[in-house]
């Protein structure tokens, strides 16, 4: 059995931690420790990462159950709020 992630997997990744690197890292709320306002969580939703495993046809991104699970993680991994993969995983 094969327990390697697949190139796709691992461009998912690769693109999970560059966006919460350069996009959500970056945001104001968390120097100035409050919560998410409704613009910042309109940007986390550019790559429709509240949507990992919804259908493509209802505006998700379709990803199956390991995938979903990998890009969470990613997302846990370099996001320095840890409310923020929580509120999204939600």
């Amino acid at each position: 059995m094969n327990f390697e992630y697949t190139q796709t997997q691992m461009e998912l990744q690769d693109e999970i931690a560059h966006f919460v690197k350069h996009s959500i890292n970056t945001l104001s709320f968390i120097e100035e420790k409050r919560p998410f306002n409704a613009d910042e969580w309109k940007e986390t939703g550019k790559i429709k990462i509240h949507g990992l495993p919804i259908p493509v046809e209802y505006g998700g991104r379709g990803l199956d159950a390991l995938s979903t699970a990998i890009a969470l993680e990613e997302l846990s991994y370099n996001c320095e709020d840890g409310g923020v993969p929580l509120s999204i995983a939600a």
